[in-house]
């Protein structure tokens, strides 16, 4: 028999923002594959353990949508 673990993690997510959200449809769907960018910046606030992650996110589905 296993023994159940419980692990905290020591991070938490003050708060959420989201400075742009785009989605336009293009059609219906397709069999087009969807093509992601994904770019990503850590920065360390000085003096402090406090970190803010900045998250971009590009998709392109051809002929169906575009986020």
């Amino acid at each position: 028999m296993e023994k159940e673990q419980n692990a905290q993690s020591v991070l938490h997510l003050d708060k959420i923002v989201f400075d742009k959200i785009e989605f336009k449809r293009l059609g219906i769907a397709s069999d087009n594959e969807l093509e992601l960018e994904i770019k990503s910046n850590i920065a360390q606030r000085q003096d402090a353990e406090v970190y803010r992650v900045t998250l971009i996110l590009i998709g392109n589905k051809p002929g169906e949508y575009v986020f």
